[in-house]
């Protein structure tokens, strides 16, 4: 087992660097529909809100009626945690959407600095996992 967790790792370090390039699965394709709807306005916008929902939608449902609502109904909890799952899952939304009129181009810094501590964060944690991986696959093979 450790030799083939070293491998893994020593993948996932190639990956992580861009040494190997994995297929994208048609994210470009994707991107192309969202700048057609981004740039047709409040009906592009609603659109690209609706596709997104979609996107979440069965995660979101999947926990609500499976795990949610047995548990409330177990603990005789109709409303509140119900109500407390609505909040925790619409404040990814609501952070976004203050990050947005707080304004782009405070965001964009923000990104910028992000992006750059990412390079370094990224190159960090594939040297670690080379290490641990080539660890592994060494004591595998001992």
């Amino acid at each position: 087992m450790n030799r083939t967790m070293g491998l893994v790792l020593v993948i996932v370090v190639t990956v992580l660097l861009g040494l190997i390039h994995l297929p994208s699965f048609g994210i470009g394709r994707f991107s192309a529909v969202q700048r057609r709807l981004a740039d047709s306005g409040l009906a592009g916008a609603v659109l690209l809100g609706a596709f997104f929902a979609l996107a979440f939608c069965p995660t979101s449902a999947a926990l609500y009626f499976g795990s949610l609502m047995p548990l409330a109904i177990d603990h005789g909890s109709s409303l509140l945690l119900p109500s407390i799952f609505g909040i925790a899952s619409a404040l990814p939304v609501v952070a976004t959407a203050v990050l947005i009129a707080a304004g782009m181009r405070k965001v964009g810094a923000l990104f910028g600095r992000i992006t750059a501590l990412e390079k370094w964060l990224r190159l960090v944690t594939g040297v670690v996992f080379l290490v641990i991986g080539a660890g592994l696959t060494l004591k595998g093979m001992l």
